[in-house]
């Protein structure tokens, strides 16, 4: 069958839709794969945003880009339009029809040949090019629904947890839909894309098994990869992110890390179109739902701010789901999974979406756990056996691992310019995850165990609960029972040459780690001083909600949060949120600062509290002490000092 892509190109040569954009006839004539022919992000258009206004000349040198981000820069113009004349009008219109239909978002070329149509009604050429590109969609469709063989495709989401599935109406609808076996309580061993692919490919390990010294999976390494080569299968993975995947697995576009996921699934559809064999195909989504964000469904210039591009990422994702999954006929075999959350180091960024979808399938949501050690034995179920034998899949819990930062130039940036540090980047650890609890454990030094428990969704509340010096057992008498699982295996990876330079920043944090030590028996001290009742904390954000859960035992009598926000993230915790104006009409006699934020406001507003109120500034009581905060007193800020830690900067 004639290569489809070379007839969408004799369209867009056809009717001149590339008229703005002379890159492409010289990508034709140069590049020997599409796609190819990119800018870095760091060159985008943020670089020309000033939130209150758009500098329209500055736009205008973006505008020759084959770029994704250069599309969200156009059609921000296009929001800005009807301000503009007519003819200016009518080549933002062209440009972003060429565009979408250059990245296969025919949806958007839907769209905006609508508008062309409304505003500018001759356009002739557009029309033409239109009903060719529709007529050549309808055949491919048509092709591939009769199609009898039967394929397996699997749409890896980066960066989606579980609870945002909601934010992709089409993954919700079908993991309730019939012939759908979804997963509710699934989980990556490691919130990072290549160990996640390693993980669930090889099934090693990232610490037990040293999967960090992996540099390419192929079928010598990965059985399921060995299965589907020997089994006849056209096996091929779609995306630029996945590092070790060796070429002859790879597909026959090169993608930049940040192409738009219809650009992504469509490269899928020619797969399965030009294949006579039966296909394992896997898709990765990337540029849509993870960091910055990318998408073509962007609008206007107030997109910028982070959780409405995100938002706007997994909107587009969800509608070119829709919009690709109706080319697939009933023989294919549908798997749908994320590897990681986005919201920092808590129980999301482990929990995934999973679901697969097949008319083999009987409909089950399976609750018990499901983690992606077990990947491989998923995959060879789900594209072998067409049904899914949950009883050698689920397990009493997930294991987690992960090393430390190793690499030279981050941690070097990491002294040079004296950055707070996060326990899992400098001392790497491994853990479990159940129904109730996470435990992890950093490993030891010192003569102190670094380890932490902590109730399963309390990190929901209040990000990562896992700091340096912070290092929480909610639970003595169950903690035994975590550690025979954990601790059986020494962490001696530290000796491998690959962490020759995470040596020193844990050189740097074990320097800060008495420092972090007393800050956190000074404020034992504080709390277990406090009266048994009658006690209140000024402000229900992260700062409070953090002190409450690590010195619960020491913070018996608190009984009030004052907060001007009912639905602050206190909210949470079950206990009357009050107003300012209400403290003297409550049997309160201390309310304490903890607000690092807000500490000026908060100590200024102090000052017109009852005078029977006993007020505690949490922040000056350590400077009292001799510890001065510069940020929130949960932070691991190593003194200046702790970074002499003899770092090789010449090497």
């Amino acid at each position: 069958m004639e290569n489809i892509n070379s007839k969408i190109d004799e369209i867009i040569l056809k009717y001149q839709l590339d008229k703005y954009y002379p890159a492409f006839r010289e990508e034709r004539k140069g590049e020997k794969e599409r796609f190819a022919n990119f800018i870095p992000w760091e060159s985008s258009y943020y670089d020309y945003i000033d939130r209150e206004s758009i500098d329209i000349l500055k736009y205008q040198n973006l505008m020759d880009r084959l770029d994704i981000t250069v599309l969200e820069s156009i059609r921000c113009m296009c929001e800005l339009a009807n301000e503009l004349e007519m003819k200016r009008k009518k080549e933002y219109l062209e440009r972003l029809f060429f565009l979408a239909i250059y990245k296969r978002n025919f949806i958007l070329a839907e769209e905006v040949f609508q508008q062309l149509q409304q505003d500018l009604e001759d356009e002739w050429e557009c029309r033409k090019a239109w009903e060719e590109i529709c007529t050549l969609i309808k055949f491919v469709k048509g092709e591939l629904r009769k199609r009898k063989i039967q394929d397996t495709i699997g749409i890896w989401l980066d960066a989606v947890s579980y609870k945002n599935i909601k934010e992709i109406s089409y993954l919700e609808e079908l993991m309730q839909a019939d012939h759908t076996v979804s997963f509710s309580n699934a989980y990556t061993m490691t919130p990072y894309t290549n160990p996640t692919f390693a993980l669930m490919l090889t099934g090693k390990k990232r610490i037990d098994d040293q999967s960090y010294l992996i540099e390419r999976i192929d079928d010598s390494n990965s059985e399921i990869l060995e299965l589907l080569k020997n089994r006849g299968y056209s096996c091929k993975f779609l995306g630029a992110y996945w590092k070790q995947i060796d070429d002859l697995f790879r597909g026959d576009v090169n993608h930049y890390v940040y192409a738009p996921c219809s650009e992504m699934l469509w490269d899928m559809i020619c797969h399965l179109l030009d294949s006579q064999i039966p296909t394992f195909t896997m898709v990765h989504i990337f540029s849509e739902p993870h960091f910055p964000y990318f998408s073509m469904n962007q609008r206007t210039i107030f997109d910028c701010k982070k959780d409405m591009r995100r938002l706007r990422g997994r909107q587009e994702i969800d509608r070119q789901l829709k919009y690709y999954m109706e080319f697939l006929g009933t023989n294919t075999t549908r798997l749908f999974f994320s590897d990681h959350g986005d919201d920092g180091f808590s129980k999301d960024v482990f929990h995934t979406v999973l679901a697969i979808h097949g008319q083999s399938l009987k409909k089950e949501n399976i609750e018990e756990i499901f983690s992606y050690e077990k990947f491989s034995n998923l995959l060879k179920q789900i594209v072998f056996d067409k049904r899914i034998n949950k009883s050698v899949l689920i397990s009493d819990y997930a294991e987690i691992q992960e090393i430390p930062l190793y690499n030279k130039d981050k941690i070097k940036r990491s002294i040079v310019e004296k950055k707070q540090l996060g326990s899992q980047n400098i001392w790497g650890y491994r853990g479990i995850i159940d129904s109730n609890y996470i435990y992890l454990y950093h490993g030891e030094s010192n003569d102190m165990v670094r380890e932490s428990l902590i109730e399963n969704g309390t990190e929901d509340y209040f990000g990562s609960m896992f700091v340096p010096g912070y290092y929480h057992i909610c639970n003595e008498k169950l903690v035994s029972h975590y550690r025979e699982i954990v601790r059986k295996k020494p962490m001696a990876y530290m000796e491998d040459e690959k962490f020759k330079y995470s040596r020193y920043i844990r050189k740097a944090a074990d320097n800060a780690m008495p420092k972090q030590i007393h800050k956190r028996n000074l404020l034992k001290k504080l709390f277990l001083s406090l009266p048994d009742h009658g006690i209140a904390f000024r402000g229900g954000g992260l700062d409070t909600g953090r002190i409450l859960t690590f010195y619960k035992k020491e913070l018996q009598g608190v009984e009030y949060i004052v907060d001007q926000n009912k639905n602050c993230q206190c909210s949470k915790l079950n206990l009357p949120i009050i107003s300012v104006e209400e403290i003297e009409k409550q049997p309160i006699h201390t309310v304490l600062l903890s607000s690092k934020k807000f500490i000026k406001e908060f100590r200024k507003e102090s000052m017109n509290y009852p005078a029977d109120i006993q007020v505690i500034d949490v922040y000056q009581y350590l400077e009292d002490n001799g510890i001065i905060e510069k940020y929130p007193f949960y932070y691991f800020q190593p003194d200046d000092e702790d970074y002499d830690v003899g770092f090789p900067f010449d090497e």
